[in-house]
């Protein structure tokens, strides 16, 4: 026993190092100059418009600092995490355990999933569009499917209306004792803000002009909150997505202090197959679709990223559901036996 806890230690040392050498060497590497010769914000970073400019290279800064300021905190957590795990409020954490059903345990870590398989469908035949779109559809057709408010953008909006009618049924049914009812009902209500956000609150539908006091900011002269100061809220939506896609799964399973942390929080995490897709979804920038598939002119890809990301906080919300339907009203998290 006293073995194996030794064990644990050094293995959680070793990853919080890990992961304290990544975020540095991320911190060092990352400039304005090396993210437009990638073709990364290239557009925000190079922008005519001043305040797009501006916003992009303060966003820079700020990752920088932030990846400084959290590649510290990991080695620090990794040089003392003895301490850290021998401390009273450690293993008052530790202890305490959060009821989940078994066989969500189990499905979190299958790779062939059907919701993995659903978006790794719609991955392909989103490239396949991109591809051929041009030489399928007519222009008209192409105006209706890409446009404001089109085929795609209404798909996206009504994806995450019913990922957020999903996520209020989750927080439902297992009630307020759970840890994760907070979770899931601030879920439900940020899918609802993000479905207003992508029709732009029906600005369009209902004929509304943009105010004032938003044409100035607001980069594509819309009603809403996203499009204001440039892009900061796409490159802050990509990187979210992708910490999520990525890491939560990640530090889930491998790491057992953010796994109580996940865990206490009510984070959703994706199963193994959902990640790997979602992953792909986060990295679908033009540097790296376009050195696979001809751009589609009709066509920004943020659209289709968008769109794909919707799917995939559905199938994600879906696949809670599909393990905590019967799983009911829990009691509030409980020390374990010692």
């Amino acid at each position: 026993m006293h073995r194996n806890r030794l064990q644990n230690m050094n293995n959680s040392r070793v990853y919080l190092f890990l992961i304290a050498v990544v975020l540095g060497v991320l911190a060092v590497w990352l400039s304005a100059e090396r993210l437009i010769l990638i073709g990364i914000m290239d557009d925000s970073l190079t922008s005519d418009v001043e305040l797009t400019r501006k916003v992009a290279q303060g966003e820079v800064i700020a990752a920088r600092i932030i990846l400084a300021v959290m590649a510290m905190a990991m080695l620090g957590a990794a040089l003392f995490w003895p301490q850290i795990a021998r401390s009273a409020i450690y293993q008052r954490n530790k202890e305490i355990h959060v009821p989940i059903p078994p066989s969500y345990e189990v499905y979190l870590r299958r790779v062939l999933t059907p919701a993995a398989g659903i978006l790794s469908g719609a991955i392909v035949v989103m490239l396949l569009y991109i591809q051929f779109g041009d030489t399928l559809f007519t222009p008209e057709q192409l105006g209706q499917i890409n446009r404001e408010d089109g085929l795609l953008e209404t798909a996206s909006a009504a994806m995450l209306l019913v990922a957020a009618v999903l996520s209020a049924l989750i927080a439902y049914r297992i009630g307020r004792r759970h840890p994760r009812f907070w979770a899931h009902l601030g879920l439900g209500f940020l899918f609802f803000l993000m479905c207003g956000e992508e029709i732009s609150w029906g600005q369009r539908i209902i004929g509304l002009e943009t105010p004032e006091a938003l044409q100035g900011i607001n980069v594509q002269n819309e009603i809403n909150l996203h499009n204001n100061f440039g892009y900061v809220a796409d490159h802050l939506f990509i990187f979210c997505f992708l910490v999520w896609a990525a890491l939560v799964p990640l530090a889930y399973h491998s790491v057992p202090p953010l796994r109580q942390v996940i865990l206490r929080l009510g984070i959703p995490v994706p199963s193994a197959g959902l990640a790997i897709a979602m992953v792909i979804v986060g990295i679908m920038l033009d540097p790296v679709v376009y050195r696979l598939v001809t751009p589609l002119e009709s066509l920004r890809l943020a659209e289709a990223r968008e769109t794909l990301a919707a799917l995939a906080f559905l199938l994600l919300t879906w696949e809670v559901k599909q393990h905590f339907h019967a799983f009911g009203a829990a009691p509030r998290p409980s020390r374990t036996a010692t």
